[in-house]
């Protein structure tokens, strides 16, 4: 017996919430750090990957990082779901908004899927 569950409870602020749809419920800077780690495809497509990130840089203080899956092979042959994923690419190495520049995308399972923002203004 290892006890009355209840004492393995943590104390935890859990908010449930769409991921997909923005604006979040959070104030802006709550987090100093945030970490989507093969995740963001899941909450919509790749044509509206960018309005996340730019709610993750609102809700974010310092850090993001961001992972996506690598590209499902039967996708690959999907003209429009990889030209999206493709200007995502694009726009995360380029990103500079909110204060949060790109310092870091990089491979993940072959393909690029990591990338790194930093707040480097305000």
């Amino acid at each position: 017996y290892l006890g009355d569950w209840r004492d393995w409870r943590m104390s935890l602020d859990v908010r449930l919430f769409d991921c997909g749809q923005v604006p979040y419920p959070l104030e802006d800077r709550s987090f100093d750090t945030l970490i989507t780690f093969d995740a963001l495809e899941h909450y919509c497509r790749p044509e509206d990957w960018m309005s996340l990130v730019d709610e993750f840089t609102r809700i974010t203080r310092r850090s993001i990082l961001i992972v996506t899956n690598a590209v499902q092979e039967h996708k690959l042959q999907d003209g429009p779901y990889m030209d999206a994923f493709y200007a995502f690419q694009k726009g995360m190495r380029n990103y500079r908004k909110g204060g949060f520049e790109c310092l870091y995308a990089g491979l993940h399972r072959h393909q690029l899927t990591v990338f790194k923002l930093v707040r480097t203004q305000g």
